[in-house]
């Protein structure tokens, strides 16, 4: 890797800092990343492409985007993502963009120069995610690409459906093959509409390539019923039994794989 070599400085001897020497320096951390990235990823590796590390998962619905913060690999270099919450209008998505922000403190910014000067020197190439239009900025949001994560959440229940003594709710988990596994059971609440009222909703990075369809039981005052789960590729799960609605108090089992790429 690239070093500066620092043996003929001593006691008697200093070497006077050039800017070619940080850059050097920093020029030998983004050879480590980009290729230890390479080896993460293997063959579909691409440098146009932003990778998420960590976090930036989206929790949001539709054009509404909750975004948790986390870190993205893009152009060599490991770049923080704040938390972000907002709105995204027509014609518009979420999209990831740099921002570069000043450091400033008594060890930082800013910096008094030979001649006197006083400049600010410390930087932070962050990037965020906010509304655009596609393709405007480094990458959307969509195409963000998920590397070597494994992630575990409870999904929120959706109207007409809740935990009980017999049911934990609904939990989706990827993995560092990008296989998502769902686990759900559920209680009814009240007599929701079977198919059209949603038990839940999976973040953007959670959704399938397809409409994914699994085999779910339903245990009623009369007895056990067979039906079907569906999971969409917008993200709602759905169940669905030969009746038009679901009895108060029925519970609902189902488990789901699938791969997102």
């Amino acid at each position: 890797m690239k070093y500066v070599a620092l043996n003929s400085v001593n006691s008697t001897r200093s070497m006077p800092l050039k800017n070619g020497s940080l850059l050097h320096i920093q020029d030998a951390y983004k050879d480590i990343f980009r290729e230890v990235m390479k080896c993460v990823v293997g063959s579909d590796y691409d440098s146009n492409k932003a990778y998420i590390l960590s976090g930036c998962v989206n929790s949001g619905t539709g054009s509404n985007f909750v975004i948790s913060a986390g870190y993205i690999f893009y152009g060599s270099e490991v770049h923080r993502v704040p938390a972000s919450l907002f709105t995204a209008p027509s014609g518009q998505t979420a999209v990831a963009n740099f921002n570069v922000t000043n450091v400033n403190g008594t060890n930082y910014d800013p910096v008094q120069f030979t001649d006197g000067s006083s400049i600010n020197v410390h930087y932070e190439n962050i990037i965020t995610i906010a509304s655009g239009v596609s393709g405007s900025g480094i990458s959307d949001f969509a195409n963000l690409v998920i590397i070597n994560e494994h992630q575990h959440l409870q999904l929120a229940l959706q109207s007409g459906y809740t935990t009980g003594s017999n049911t934990n709710g609904v939990f989706a988990t990827r993995n560092t093959i990008q296989q998502i596994t769902i686990e759900a059971s559920v209680t009814v609440s009240g007599s929701p509409n079977i198919g059209s009222q949603i038990c839940a909703l999976l973040p953007t990075n959670f959704r399938p390539l397809h409409t994914v369809r699994v085999p779910c039981v339903v245990s009623s005052t009369g007895g056990f019923i067979s039906g079907y789960a569906i999971i969409s590729t917008t993200g709602e799960i759905s169940a669905f039994i030969n009746a038009t609605n679901f009895t108060n108090n029925s519970v609902i089992f189902f488990n789901a794989n699938y791969y997102i790429v």
